[in-house]
């Protein structure tokens, strides 16, 4: 018996006390997913009113534990207990502890698992685990808040390239338009030439469709300057600084694009990176758009 003692150590004594906390916590978990599942399973049986009285006459719980220990069954139970015991519905959970499974509900459902195995959540404290799913949580707003400013900015640039079409296409236009009628009036006033070359009887036999050609001319002549009034107006537009303007503007469009294109292939590559130089790209566009 001596010799036994003398052979314990203080590190042997810290294995065996860590040993029995690790079996504690799996026990409070396993049972706590069970006390869940009868709770579950008399809830469904006992009229709504009567709920709260049962709990604290029958098994001495408040509503508020209650429901904490059906979410817990509802989250982490298997529906079938095993014949190994194995009430979990999976091995990532099996080692958690009672407050570990409380926090780890913060965490969506689908992303629990992964996240038990990729944190080795089994080692961290409550505080620790909380820590972390918060920060899981701001970087994910960050993320979808960075997504949301890209996704903004994108159509932001798409509205203006149409803009910059429809005048692009409204130039081309009123130039197709305003040669069209330079056309016909030359081809009317050389009618008319030939009509005032002709002899004095033909002359003015022909005097009244000469003067139904001159009408048509003075008609063409307006809608003409009509047209040459908006084209005016949209050379004025298309100056050195307009044309300046849209070269650089498409090269913009050209380099934030393949910008995107890189904070996508970062996304999937490092996580951390992606945000932070989402986050700069953002304060830079917000930069940009002050000085507007």
């Amino acid at each position: 018996m001596n010799e036994l003692m003398v052979n314990r150590t203080p590190d042997l004594i810290a294995a065996e006390i860590k040993n029995i906390k690790d079996q504690t916590r799996k026990v409070v978990l396993y049972n706590s997913i069970e006390i869940g599942r009868k709770l579950t399973e008399a809830k469904e049986m006992i009229g709504h009113g009567e709920w709260g009285n049962w709990l604290e006459n029958k098994v001495e719980y408040s509503k508020s534990t209650a429901n904490n220990l059906m979410v817990i069954f509802k989250e982490y139970g298997a529906d079938q207990i095993t014949l190994l015991e194995d009430n979990a519905k999976s091995q990532a959970f099996g080692n958690l502890g009672y407050s570990q499974a409380i926090a780890l509900l913060g965490v969506p459902a689908e992303e629990r698992e992964e996240f038990v195995k990729v944190n080795n959540v089994e080692d961290m404290s409550t505080r620790e685990l909380k820590k972390t799913i918060e920060e899981l949580k701001r970087t994910k707003e960050e993320k979808e808040s960075a997504i949301s400013e890209k996704d903004e900015a994108i159509k932001r640039l798409k509205d203006i390239e149409k803009s910059n079409k429809i005048l692009e296409e409204t130039f081309n236009t009123g130039a197709e338009e305003r040669e069209k009628l330079d056309n016909e009036i030359s081809s009317l006033e050389e009618k008319i030439k030939e009509m005032n070359e002709r002899p004095i009887e033909v002359v003015v036999s022909d005097r009244e469709i000469d003067e139904e050609v001159q009408a048509k001319i003075n008609k063409l002549k307006m809608e003409k300057e009509e047209a040459e009034r908006k084209l005016k107006y949209l050379e004025d537009k298309e100056n050195d600084s307009v044309i300046k303007f849209k070269i650089y503007f498409d090269q913009i469009v050209k380099d934030y694009q393949k910008l995107l294109e890189e904070l996508e292939i970062m996304k999937t590559v490092d996580e951390v990176e992606h945000v932070k130089y989402s986050k700069a790209t953002k304060k830079f566009l917000n930069a940009m758009l002050g000085r507007l």
